[in-house]
Order: C-alpha cells, then structure tokens, then sequence
C-alpha cells in the first residue's frame, strides 16, 4: 500500500505539468535530521547530507543528487538519483524526489534485506529571500522485492537547504 501511495503522488504531480519550471535553479547542500523507520518500534535518529545539482537532465528542471544517509543505530545509505521542484508559490516549493542506492544494515534499525535500495521522497518547503529553504521531507526506502523480504522504512526529516555558491 505505500509503494502505490508514494508511486501515486509522484506520478500525478509530474503528470499535472500546471506548475512551471525554475528560471532560477542553482544547486544546494542539503543537510537534514530526522525519525528513521518512524512508523516502527525500531526508531533511531537519521542524518542526511545531499548535493542536488542545478543541472536539468532529459526535462527542465529534472536535476540529479548524490546523498549519504546515516542513522544511530549504524544504518547507512549511499546513493543518488533525481528531484523535480515544483514552485507552489513564489516561497513554496513541494520536491518529489527517486533514489537508488547502496545500504549497510546497522545495529538495531529493520534489516532491509539486501544492499540495494530504492528511496521516493516528498518534501515541502519554504524558500527565504537569500535562497535558503527549509523542508519537511518524508521518505520510503524500499528493496523493490528484491530481497527475501521487502521490510522497508519510512523516514521523515527536517531538510535545510543551503545555496551551494553562497558556502564555496
């Protein structure tokens, strides 16, 4: 039921094209914390560090990120893939987002069963007039069945995003 939901709202918001693309992308470090596998009894604290890229791959405003999750508990996610920002408003922005990536299970978080996995995310946030943002994220990871068994975790995170030129 929750691949259908994240799959659902992914696919119906790149379908309804009525928000338009950026003019003025640029790329971020993202930094964020968060509740890893918070709808489960196993929680632990997740830290996460993204680089999202302001370059358009195969449609505007379709840009690539490289990531590294880690939780308390020792879990860690290596990966990457794409986000699409959609401009709800002059401030707002909602960020769909699908990764893949490389996962090393950690002491205590749910044992995801295999080393690739998938990541969907949606994220809201508000855009400050210096271009900083800060987001709430929620996210699926997911071995796509891959595995023995599909346990997954879902992930929710307070996302910082800072300009990236405005750090280098």
């Amino acid at each position: 039921m929750k691949k259908v939901f994240f799959a659902s709202a992914i696919a119906a918001i790149l379908l309804s094209g009525s928000v338009p693309a950026r003019a003025d992308t640029q790329s971020y470090l993202s930094l964020s914390g968060g509740v890893y596998d918070v709808l489960d009894k196993k929680r632990s604290v997740d830290f996460r560090a993204e680089y999202r890229s302001a370059k358009s791959i195969v449609l505007d405003n379709l840009h690539p990120y490289a990531g590294l999750s880690i939780s308390s508990h020792g879990s860690a996610w290596v990966g990457g893939g794409m986000f699409y920002d959609y401009r709800l408003s002059p401030k707002w922005l909602l960020t769909p987002s699908f990764g893949m990536g490389v996962y090393a299970h950690g002491n205590g978080d749910t044992d995801l069963d295999y080393p690739i996995q998938f990541r969907t995310q949606l994220e809201i946030s508000y855009e400050f007039a210096n271009k900083n943002r800060l987001g709430l994220g929620l996210s699926h990871i997911s071995n796509a069945s891959m595995g023995d068994t599909n346990p997954g975790a879902e992930v929710i995170s307070l996302y910082w995003h800072m300009p990236f030129d405005t750090i280098f």
